[in-house]
């Protein structure tokens, strides 16, 4: 799996949660992910926005610290651009145990924010 870079727009750990606003890319591309990431109490949701194969890759990337998602990834469905790959929203959610939330928190604000720091 290749690094991911994040270049962070909005975070805020409000009432509903910690989110996570921003675009992200793979190392060495180009291809940037549009993404909105908030992880509640006992859950997570992620909506990203890019090419197909870059906006699976994004939450496979997000799996690593939640885990397998309770539903999704799946493309929204938006007409004719579901048989192509052209940029398309996808989207998935998780269930996430209360006791493990401050562990997955961590793991996932250290890679986003190191690799946020690396990259200045």
């Amino acid at each position: 799996m290749h690094p991911w870079r994040f270049r962070l727009v909005r975070k805020e750990d409000g009432h509903r949660g910690l989110l996570l606003e921003g675009r992200a890319s793979r190392e060495g591309s180009q291809e940037e992910v549009e993404f909105f990431l908030l992880i509640g109490p006992d859950y997570g949701t992620a909506d990203v926005h890019s090419l197909r194969g870059e906006s699976f890759g994004l939450i496979d990337y997000f799996s690593a610290f939640l885990g397998q998602p309770a539903t999704g990834p799946q493309p929204v469905n938006i007409g004719e651009l579901m048989d192509s790959e052209d940029e398309i929203p996808v989207n998935a959610f998780w269930s996430i145990r209360a006791d493990q939330r401050a562990g997955i928190l961590a793991g996932l604000l250290r890679a986003v924010e190191g690799q946020e720091t690396r990259d200045g």
